[in-house]
Order: structure tokens, then sequence, then C-alpha cells
């Protein structure tokens, strides 16, 4: 995961995503937000982002991800059918407001 610590609250309306995700593949952006930098549990705010497109894709972001401090995310990535393709992710970006 990469934490980003925010001075002024989170706040999106969307996730902008730009990738490669050749026949057979997957990849998954699981976006995590909350006011505690240890992210505990009970304090912790979720959403994920799929989708199989070659170039970008733009997705609403729930309200609930708003007006929290820290953000984190971590991408999973599925083998491809062949070993001769991978996914790929070049940029995540969110529209901050």
């Amino acid at each position: 995961s990469t934490l980003f610590p925010y001075t002024t609250l989170f706040r999106s309306s969307s996730v902008t995503v730009e990738q490669n995700i050749p026949s057979g593949c997957s990849l998954q952006i699981t976006v995590e937000v909350s006011d505690n930098i240890t992210f505990p549990a009970a304090g912790i705010t979720s959403e994920v982002y799929e989708d199989a497109s070659t170039s970008y894709y733009t997705s609403s972001t729930s309200s609930t991800l708003n007006d929290k401090r820290y953000l984190r995310y971590k991408v999973d990535a599925a083998a491809c059918n062949t070993n001769s393709e991978t996914p790929t992710l070049y940029s995540v970006n969110f529209d901050y407001r």
C-alpha cells in the first residue's frame, strides 16, 4: 500500500486511471481512507475500481471517501492467459476538490 497524508481533508468526485489490460488479465485498485494513520479496521472506508480498458477510464468516487485525512491504495494484478503479456498501470489520478 502507498500512504498519502493530506494536510487538508481528502475530497474527490472522480478517479481517472491510465492502464493497459490485455485480454485475459485483470487489474484492481483498492482505495482506503481513514482519519487514523494506522488504518484500524473499524475506521477504514474503502472502494474498489476495476475496468478492462486498454487506455483511460474515469469512475465516480463515493462521497464516503471524502473528508478523511489519510488515503492509501493497493493494486492487485491477475496473471494473463499467456506469459507473454502483463497488465500495466501507468497512473491513478483523483479529481481533488
